[in-house]
């Protein structure tokens, strides 16, 4: 329905798909990309950071992460999420083939109830599955620029 122009029919049919499921990170991505097209950032951003934190190594929703941000202007951070692109895939590789991971201290000093703090802990259980643990950082890393674009900072 958004080709059709009706973007506030499109929006609530999202609405109403994310209400069903809230932990859908396809909803989520779809969501985003449709706030992206739309010229909303900050409702894109939050979209897609709520994808990744259901899901922290789903490619799909980093790659449409790091699409608007590019297009919005927002290199540094697009840089970064492609930066952490690269590493997930790497640390999935050595997943399957059965590389063992670092610990991790991604959750020390993670004061509880931030953002940050959530998304290490997320990035936290990645590392005990196997992922590695620069994945950690370098999601606090996106974030935190993430944030701060969205508050006006510059991230370009």
């Amino acid at each position: 329905e958004e080709r059709g122009g009706d973007r506030d029919t499109a929006r609530q049919h999202m609405r109403n798909a994310l209400k069903a499921d809230r932990y859908s990170v396809s909803a989520l991505v779809a969501f985003g990309a449709f706030e992206a097209r739309s010229g909303d950032v900050a409702a894109a951003r939050k979209h897609f950071e709520a994808a990744v934190r259901l899901d922290p190594t789903n490619l799909q929703a980093w790659a449409a992460f790091a699409t608007m941000e590019r297009a919005a202007k927002h290199s540094a951070v697009a840089n970064q999420i492609e930066e952490h692109m690269r590493a997930l895939e790497q640390a999935q590789l050595e997943k399957e083939r059965g590389v063992d991971a670092e610990p991790s201290n991604a959750q020390q000093g993670a004061p509880r109830g931030d953002l940050i703090g959530s998304l290490a802990a997320t990035s936290a259980r990645s590392v005990s599955s196997g992922m590695s643990s620069s994945l950690s950082s370098s999601m606090a890393s996106i974030m935190a620029s993430s944030m701060a674009s969205s508050t006006g900072g510059s991230s370009s």
